[in-house]
């Protein structure tokens, strides 16, 4: 394919941006069945939830890899690449590939105003088709009844936990937000849901029952009987009805992660004899999770001298467990680099920040929903935040570095976007490669 018609195919893809978020499974069901339905030709496991569903899946696509498994994943947002969103064995689709996919049905994509999203769905599924996947871990883009993944029939359903994000979009309620992510429950299909408030619940309960489908709280099934948080690893016990694994090196920071775990030990018991699944692979799954898929942006330690964490939590719930493991297992003292979307909730997340009572430098990622980095300082100086506008990100990770002390650490967060652009950044600085260091 000539450089320059491969140049306009990837205009053509990031021109679907600007049909925003589409809900509903008409376009996606056309273009899947001018692709000859390739969902329909591989097995799959669903993956909903407000936080944690990137993780879960992750680790989930880890511990089927290590049974001898071709696992595809498919995850959003993507960090540097949007081919990073389409794995198998934790490669990402070529680029031959990606564009081939997408040049069979540019016209169809056209035709319907297919958005970014439905667009990459359809790859997504085409290209697990095409390499005879055994099986997929499918993360949901936004709520779960209308995305765009909805159309898989999966062996196992997944809602990690239910808070309140997209509110303009999956409603103002933990209730409403619990309907639209628990559209994901099929017929007769298990459910496995993770920490969930008893509001949410109820509705989950309800639309399983409606459906014949039987849900398994993670938390009654799988115990952490044990653990110790290290700086950069935590040693984890955990028991199941029919895993016991002792001593794990999990290289995921932070105590929120165990809820992660208990949900994916929960899904291996349901799926355990399809895949022969074994307390032994569980182990090596979780443990080499980074290596295997190339996982990041959680807690991710890429420069210890000085120390620099990336994180991409941008909802209230999972500042407020960033915050907290931050304050609890970090340096007392810090600075931030933080750029939020203004489609978020940013009053309450940067209210958040003062906990940690250090200076934010305030940036501003390069797309159009990017809340202005004036006005995050503004916010910040109302909740008694030390706080200056420094624009681009660039800028704020050369200002916050100069005047960075040695015995304090950096935090950059916010948003993908902010990751995105900070990974850009320090890749000119330090060698790495996510998912290694």
């Amino acid at each position: 394919m000539e450089k320059n018609h491969k140049k306009k195919l990837h205009t053509f893809l990031l021109e679907r941006e600007k049909f925003g978020i589409k809900l509903g499974l008409k376009n996606i069901s056309l273009l899947l069945n001018y692709l000859e339905n390739p969902h329909k030709k591989f097995l799959s496991i669903h993956v909903a939830g407000s936080n944690g569903k990137g993780s879960v899946s992750n680790m989930l696509a880890s511990i089927l890899q290590e049974c001898n498994l071709k696992v595809g994943l498919y995850t959003s947002p993507h960090l540097i690449d949007e081919k990073e969103r389409i794995k198998i064995n934790g490669k990402n689709i070529s680029e031959k590939d990606f564009l081939k996919i997408l040049e069979n049905c540019k016209n169809l994509i056209q035709k319907i105003n297919a958005t970014y999203f439905e667009t990459l769905t359809a790859i997504a599924f085409k290209h697990f088709a095409n390499e005879k996947i055994d099986i997929a871990i499918i993360e949901t883009g936004l709520g779960g009844r209308f995305d765009a993944t909805n159309v898989v029939v999966p062996i196992c359903s997944v809602i990690t936990n239910i808070s309140l994000e997209h509110t303009y979009i999956l409603g103002n309620s933990l209730e409403k937000i619990a309907f639209e992510k628990s559209g994901i429950i099929k017929n007769g299909v298990d459910c496995v849901v993770g920490n969930i408030f008893i509001e949410a619940m109820k509705v989950i309960h309800k639309i399983a029952t409606m459906k014949k489908s039987q849900i398994f709280i993670a938390k009654n099934i799988c115990e952490i009987i044990s653990h110790k948080v290290c700086f950069d690893k935590s040693i984890i016990n955990i028991k199941s009805k029919f895993f016991d694994i002792k001593n794990i090196n999990f290289p995921l920071f932070g105590k929120f992660q165990f809820e992660n775990i208990q949900t994916v030990v929960s899904v291996c018991e349901i799926v355990r004899n399809k895949f022969n699944i074994t307390s032994q692979k569980i182990k090596k799954g979780l443990e080499k999770v980074l290596p295997n898929t190339n996982f990041f942006g959680r807690l991710s330690v890429i420069n210890r001298a000085p120390l620099i964490i990336f994180d991409v939590a941008h909802n209230v719930d999972a500042f407020q467990k960033l915050i907290f493991t931050i304050k609890n297992f970090f340096p007392k003292r810090g600075k931030i680099i933080f750029g939020i979307m203004e489609d978020k909730n940013y009053f309450h997340i940067i209210s958040l920040l003062e906990n940690l009572k250090i200076i934010t430098y305030a940036v501003s990622p390069k797309t159009k929903r990017s809340l202005s980095s004036n006005y995050i300082r503004q916010i910040c100086l109302s909740n008694n935040i030390k706080s200056f506008d420094c624009g681009t990100v660039k800028n704020g990770i050369e200002i916050a570095l100069k005047n960075i002390e040695k015995d304090e650490y950096l935090l950059i967060c916010g948003s993908f976007y902010v990751i995105e652009e900070a990974m850009k950044y320090f890749k000119t600085k330090y060698s790495f490669s996510y998912g290694t260091f």
